[in-house]
């Protein structure tokens, strides 16, 4: 935290992407309810649309309903990690296998813009698998499009999120 001469004080806050997903009861229900919550417990800037998708790895089991929140934060990122497995926590979840159905998924996709690489055992940043996953692609591209700082990704990160647009697996619902 930075003392300012006034005596005021001022907290640097991070720029976060939050992907947020569900499969089981009522899946859009589940996404408002930890929206709110996330609201409640940061400087909610807005959400991108819902979509809907196949599930991953585990095929058997009903389709997700994705999408990102675009968040800040004056937590650090183990902070808000905390934060968001204590949401996930409060929803009921439950952690059996990889992949399983989940009442509710809350993942860090980006930390402050494209300014944090981790690469922890615990948590990687950006996402290790945001490429790969069109539900998380094509929220990004609603939320970012024309943002300065993604373009900075380069081409491949603008191709991805353009291929993703097309994905027949992913259906925008609102």
């Amino acid at each position: 935290m930075l003392s300012l001469e006034d005596g005021l004080e001022y907290k640097m806050k991070s720029h976060v992407y939050v992907g947020i997903g569900s499969n089981v009861n009522d899946p859009i229900k589940n996404l408002h309810l930890a929206l709110a919550k996330l609201a409640d417990k940061t400087s909610f800037l807005r959400c991108s649309s819902f979509y809907k998708s196949s599930p991953i790895g585990f095929i058997y089991q009903p389709s997700f309903i994705n999408a990102v929140c675009e968040i800040y934060t004056e937590l650090n990122y183990w902070e808000f990690l905390k934060m968001l497995n204590g949401i996930e926590d409060e929803m009921g979840r439950v952690r059996t296998f990889k992949n399983a159905p989940r009442i509710i998924d809350l993942d860090i996709i980006i930390w402050s813009g494209v300014g944090v690489a981790l690469n922890t055992p615990t948590l990687t940043l950006p996402h290790p698998e945001m490429m790969n996953r069109t539900f998380v692609m094509n929220p990004i591209l609603e939320l970012t499009l024309g943002n300065r700082d993604f373009r900075l990704l380069g081409s491949n990160f603008i191709n991805v999120c353009e291929e993703s647009v097309q994905a027949e697996d992913l259906m925008k619902l609102y």
